[in-house]
């Protein structure tokens, strides 16, 4: 979380920033309110930003191995990349175990990401 929220505000800030004033001057004298002018103006055009950002913030937590394995110590509470980490012995590591691991790890991003990408 420490990581993730300062780039999911540097995200949000930048695209906002990229919205022209001129929309935002456009709507008040068309007669908006401001609550108007951010749900209808701003919320469109920065939602691009909310569908590159959900992965993120919803995959960094999940890769971090210093707080799954803190929180959860018992072998059958793993996190996958905790559970990487228990693959790799100092002799050899089982790497059919590992990779088969790793490519079921990696389908729910890929899933999310063809099922919302006609938004991004």
């Amino acid at each position: 979380m420490a990581f993730a929220t300062p780039y999911a505000i540097w995200v949000m800030r930048q695209y906002a920033e990229s919205v022209p004033f001129e929309l935002d001057e456009s709507a008040r004298v068309d007669g908006a309110t401001v609550p108007q002018i951010f749900w209808h103006i701003y919320i469109p055009l920065i939602g691009a930003s909310w569908w590159r950002l959900g992965p993120t913030r919803c995959s960094w937590p999940g890769t971090s191995t210093s707080m799954p394995s803190s929180f959860s110590p018992a072998r059958p509470k793993l996190t996958v990349p905790v559970m990487l980490g228990h693959f790799t012995p100092p002799d050899d590591a089982p790497w059919t175990l590992m990779m088969a691991s790793a490519v079921i790890y990696a389908m729910p991003p890929i899933a999310l990401y063809y099922s919302v990408r006609r938004f991004m």
